[in-house]
């Protein structure tokens, strides 16, 4: 699971109303170092501003199950992330919105 993962989907659903977020500006980056250790940053538009958040902290396996603990109240530490072959997939509702997104190891 270590390694360097990039953003490649992240699409909302709000009552029918979709939204691409990757087209609006959106970025996520992260690496996951072999020791538990991440890094890297979120970065969200809204309301003409962009909300940035650091994403360190620690990462932790189980089964395919990846629990991320970072001090940035984002939906990253809130999710639960599934573990496939080079890719992590979180799909969640966060209050009456569905989420999905998918990142993509760089080998």
């Amino acid at each position: 699971m270590s390694g360097s993962y990039q953003l490649t989907t992240f699409t909302s659903d709000s009552a029918g109303v979709q939204k691409d977020w990757i087209a609006s500006g959106a970025s996520l980056e992260m690496i996951l170092t072999p020791e538990g250790n991440v890094s890297g940053r979120l970065w969200v538009p809204g309301s003409g501003q962009f909300f940035g958040a650091s994403l360190v902290g620690t990462w932790e396996l189980t089964g395919k199950a990846v629990h991320f603990t970072q001090d940035a109240d984002t939906f990253v530490r809130n999710v639960d992330w599934v573990a496939g072959r080079n890719r992590l997939y979180a799909n969640t509702t966060i209050g009456l919105v569905k989420v999905h997104v998918v990142l993509a190891r760089e080998t």
